[in-house]
């Protein structure tokens, strides 16, 4: 069976049927929610300039009246509450458990950030550029992608050469899955099990241009957001909830596990 043909059986076998227990989740209550904010919004006395994202929607509803309507605003709210909260959590942890786990990338990240001269929280701009800090939020995200199937395209029309000669027909379900592309050893290196931030560094017997095509080689095979035309849309948002989070975490706090057995309730 297609998997979509398996999704549409099953949303009419459980998801649709009154007699059935099992329900898939719905937005209802996410959309209601963002339904108050906007009533609430547009309700009230304070018509400053925009200050948050609900106030550009209806700044954007006043001058294209035919194309945003408070519909559109609603579904404008929801996908700043849902899309990417899960993924991006899911990443923030993945890299916080990774450096506790590893005490000399803990002490080197700490030392970057401690002579950085953060704000509190830190502010993107001052994370964006700290290479060691780039390097570990890379590294997490390799190691530990969030997509866990396979990014699914569909050959277009022509077919899909491969390298070796053989010519996939249009029409024909393809794709990749980030776990298994992001432990390549051919592109990620023989420890490619490992979180190792360094391997985003240039090392020490690499030249500028060895190290540049090692680069965009590993950042072409990232898949964290997916790749190409079909990216995630909200990768650069992701990127800077994760920098700024790890940035201030490990800036600001002295951070580390939990030994079993210790007796700590902290």
């Amino acid at each position: 069976m297609h998997p979509f043909e398996a999704h549409l059986f099953f949303d009419v076998w459980l998801g649709k049927n009154a007699r059935c227990p099992i329900k898939f989740p719905t937005f209802a209550r996410t959309a209601e929610y963002c339904a108050q904010r906007v009533a609430e919004r547009q309700a009230s006395s304070d018509k400053g300039p925009p200050i948050d994202f609900l106030d550009h929607y209806i700044e954007a509803k006043r001058l294209n009246p035919a194309t945003v309507t408070d519909n559109e605003i609603i579904g404008y709210l929801m996908i700043n509450i849902l899309a990417g909260a899960d993924t991006t959590a899911i990443v923030t942890k993945a890299i916080v458990y990774h450096v506790l786990s590893n005490p000399a990338v803990h002490s080197r990240l700490r030392d970057e950030l401690d002579t950085a001269n953060l704000s509190f929280p830190a502010t993107y701009n001052e994370t964006k550029d700290l290479t060691y800090l780039d390097a570990v939020i890379r590294e997490g995200m390799r190691i530990h992608p969030v997509l866990g199937g396979i990014v699914e395209r569909v050959v277009p029309a022509g077919g899909l050469n491969l390298p070796d000669g053989r010519v996939i027909a249009p029409g024909v379900l393809v794709g990749m899955n980030p776990w298994l592309i992001h432990r390549n050893k051919e592109i990620y290196g023989q420890d490619s099990d490992a979180f190792r931030p360094e391997r985003w560094l240039r090392h020490a017997f690499e030249t500028q241009d060895d190290y540049q095509r090692r680069l965009r080689r590993m950042k072409d095979a990232d898949f964290s957001f997916g790749s190409g035309s079909r990216a995630c849309i909200g990768k650069t948002f992701a990127l800077v909830e994760i920098f700024k989070t790890v940035a201030t975490l490990f800036h600001r706090y002295n951070v580390s596990f939990i030994l079993p057995g210790s007796g700590s309730d902290d």
